[in-house]
């Protein structure tokens, strides 16, 4: 299946467009954060042929990365796009630089890491986030250059995170954005439920300025108004009060279709229907110590809300459970794949290994054994072996693999293990009992994943780890078989996949169609100023 028809599948779906905009006289500058492979850049560029938006600045860094493949692909894939930067390297750096120019439109797809907040000293307002917090990083560059709009994205646990302090995370960012003077609109979306070819469940935010056309026209509606018709999130996906009588699953633990059994007498109708409402006024790194604290049950903020901006920096919130107004119809896993004939050899799965496919697939509930590999453990093995040193994160990844390794060759007592410090010529041996107070045991449970996975729906979420030969629990797993039949009749065989059946993983060239992506997308990339192929298995970690 090409990129073409792939294009003419989701277009066949009945999924709302949005309001027709009028055009800026000249295209919104956007730079793009955490930038990947460019998804972002892919489908603004996309809008009006190149008209509404331009990318004049990006930036994407994997820490850890000696090759830094996602960057280098993404530079080959906008060589020829004039008047745009692209930077690789820490995003602090480049804003430290002063980098960062001057822009309309901030994007990102930014991790999700710690978003605490230390207590300001000689500030009056102002907030100081942990080093190498991510958002903080956003933050800065929006209150810099004030960038008449935000458009973010995030996994959906952002809204509830920490669980401790659920929805902690998200008050900080939302007290932070209504301190910047942005109205704030937020969902949580299942591609897969507005015709797309992943169950990929994201929380996506965007941000405007009171002042914009979005800010006007927000000003006219009711919250209600914005969450369900008006907002522009509503408009670009529709959404509904109740609950479809079938939902696609998105959970990766959770690979059935879900049906809508409970009655819909209970729900309200959509003229009755409210947002909850609440105000955050605190400071964010009051909110850091205090918001939703002990309250472990009670989820603030639902998969749909806005908050707009007080004149004095509070946010107002008002939020709600929706739901998608879709039409069952999206592009499902067997529409994607490449013909058998054509398939390298290297992704069909030795059989000899099918029984770990099967058991990583299945349901566990079992005692495990583990170790601490934290710095902080490392660290006490080399000062109990009389050795002083500092570790960087690759180290520190490093050495937890060595123990890992370790461990599976020494169960029980037997030869030290050998350890040397960076910078330091001095190599010693520690013994297996020293080792042997980092292991602990816990319980372990996970529910199973279909094996193989359904060519009738659409893919599970894409993650990095779609990479490389050995047996993954979050690989797809194709039936070749039901393959060859979806091909000629456009459905799976009605076998036992596991005992008939031939399996392979999914090509780079079917990822890409799964992320949405170009033909050939990710398949080069610029290293040392020439064109390269970039090899399956990085390729699919993108």
């Amino acid at each position: 299946m090409t990129s073409l028809t792939l294009k003419k599948s989701v277009k066949k779906s009945k999924v709302k467009k949005p309001t027709k905009v009028k055009l800026p006289k000249s295209p919104l500058r956007v730079v793009e954060l955490f930038a990947g492979v460019g998804g972002f850049r892919l489908g603004l560029e996309a809008v009006a042929r190149g008209k509404a938006f331009k990318v004049i600045w990006s930036n994407q860094y994997e820490p850890g990365s000696a090759k830094q493949w996602a960057s280098r692909a993404y530079e080959y894939a906008f060589r020829n796009k004039k008047g745009s930067v692209h930077s690789n390297k820490l995003i602090e750096e480049a804003i430290a630089a002063g980098e960062v120019p001057k822009h309309d439109v901030l994007v990102g797809g930014f991790p999700c890491q710690d978003y605490s907040v230390a207590k300001p000293n000689n500030q009056s307002r102002g907030i100081e986030g942990k080093k190498g917090v991510l958002w903080w990083s956003i933050y800065q560059i929006a209150e810099k250059h004030k960038p008449e709009y935000l458009i973010l994205e995030n996994v959906d646990r952002l809204i509830k995170s920490p669980a401790k302090q659920r929805g902690r995370d998200f008050a900080i960012m939302l007290k932070c954005l209504a301190m910047l003077g942005y109205i704030v609109e937020w969902r949580v979306i299942n591609a897969a439920e507005y015709g797309m070819p992943q169950r990929r469940r994201r929380v996506f935010i965007v941000g405007y300025k009171p002042n914009s056309s979005l800010g006007k026209q927000i000003a006219k509606s009711t919250p209600e108004k914005v969450l369900l018709e008006k907002g522009i999130l509503a408009e670009a996906f529709p959404v509904q009060t109740i609950k479809p009588r079938k939902q696609l699953a998105d959970d990766e633990s959770d690979s059935e279709e879900v049906d809508a059994s409970e009655t819909q007498l209970e729900l309200f109708s959509q003229t009755e229907w409210k947002a909850d409402y609440n105000i955050i006024s605190k400071e964010p790194h009051e909110l850091t110590e205090s918001f939703n604290k002990g309250n472990l049950q009670h989820d603030p903020f639902k998969s749909a809300g806005l908050m707009i901006p007080t004149k004095d920096g509070k946010a107002e919130v008002w939020t709600a459970k929706v739901y998608p107004k879709f039409d069952d119809k999206s592009i499902n896993l067997g529409d994607l794949l490449t013909d058998e004939k054509d398939v390298p050899e290297e992704f069909y799965i030795d059989s000899t290994s099918l029984k770990s496919w099967i058991y990583q697939k299945g349901n566990k509930s079992e005692i495990r054994t583990n170790y601490l590999t934290t710095f902080e453990h490392i660290s006490k093995l080399f000062a109990k072996a009389g050795i002083k040193c500092e570790l960087n994160n690759l180290q520190k990844r490093a050495w937890g693999k060595k123990l890992e390794k370790y461990w599976s060759e020494n169960p029980t007592p037997g030869k030290p293990l050998e350890l040397s410090a960076e910078g330091n010529d001095k190599t010693v041996d520690i013994p297996w009992q020293l080792i042997a107070d980092t292991r602990f045991e816990y319980s372990f449970k996970e529910g199973p994943l279909p094996m193989p996975d359904p060519l009738d729906r659409p893919l599970r979420t894409i993650i990095t780890s779609e990479g490389g030969s050995s047996p993954s629990r979050f690989k797809h797993v194709i039936c070749c078989a039901c393959a060859i039949s979806w091909k000629k009749k456009g459905k799976p065989l009605n076998h036992d996949c596991v005992k008939a059946g031939r399996f392979r993983r999914l090509t780079p060239a079917e990822l890409e169609l799964g992320n949405m992506f170009p033909e050939n997308h990710t398949k080069y990339a610029i290293l040392d100023g020439r064109k390269i192929e970039i090899d399956p298995k990085h390729r699919a970690f993108f």
